[in-house]
């Protein structure tokens, strides 16, 4: 079921609880519930509850901002160019040191691999500096703590697995047809983190919130950046 308008006679879901008052609109898509902000470097959140392997019905959350660069219908000559520019720009978050772990945005590890199967991808730390040199993204990531924080360009199209999926097609293939023929260009930037449990769930959703929404500020600045190299070349 999916639906963008909340229905008054269901009690709204933990996320919408206590992010209300940045919530224009939501609704449920599958196990996420997906929200429209009202004003945010997003256009639109989803939030998940994802079962642990281990344990005994633990769990942690995933906050999932997509960022609309391209949308399908405004495809042009120029999108395809930007697309793989902005995909050498995928970065994930580590934490570094033996005692006192510190956080450390890097270029992505799968980025790398990609790398050395698909031709002219090249790597490149420019965002994960940017990240880096942000006090105020390091200040909520010690905050938050993300278990998982992934900066990720859409790269694969769904109607290319279903329903013609076959063993033969592997992950690779689909990323390598998506690189050369994009449908679209989006951001998604996943931050994921164990659960709270109450009272401490509040602030760990309106952290979450406040730093996926930071950094979505700095990939669209870098963004923007790039995109104007391109238009101008």
């Amino acid at each position: 079921m999916y639906y963008l308008t909340s229905d008054k006679g269901l009690k709204d879901p933990l996320p919408v609880h206590y992010l209300k008052d940045k919530v224009k609109s939501w609704g449920v898509s599958g196990d996420s519930v997906v929200m429209v902000p009202k004003d945010a470097s997003f256009d639109e959140l989803h939030v998940r509850r994802i079962l642990l392997d281990w344990g005994f019905g633990e769990f942690k959350w995933q906050f999932t901002g997509f960022i609309n660069v391209v949308r399908k219908e405004e495809m042009d000559e120029k999108s395809p160019e930007l697309y793989r520019a902005l995909k050498n720009l995928e970065t994930d978050l580590k934490w570094v040191g033996l005692f006192t772990k510190k956080p450390l945005f890097e270029v992505s590890s799968d980025l790398r691999d990609l790398a050395l199967h698909i031709k002219g991808l090249r790597p490149s730390g420019e965002l994960a500096q940017m990240l880096n040199s942000n006090d105020g993204i390091l200040k909520l990531v010690h905050k938050v703590r993300p278990d998982l924080l992934r900066i990720r360009l859409e790269s694969i199209h769904l109607g290319d697995i279903e329903p013609s999926y076959t063993d033969e097609v592997r992950p690779l293939d689909l990323i390598k047809k998506y690189y050369e023929n994009p449908r679209r260009v989006m951001w998604l930037i996943a931050v994921t983190r164990a659960n709270f449990p109450s009272p401490w769930i509040g602030n760990l959703m309106k952290d979450s919130y406040n730093l996926l929404n930071t950094l979505c500020e700095t990939v669209k600045r870098k963004t923007d950046e790039v995109k104007a190299s391109i238009r101008s070349s």
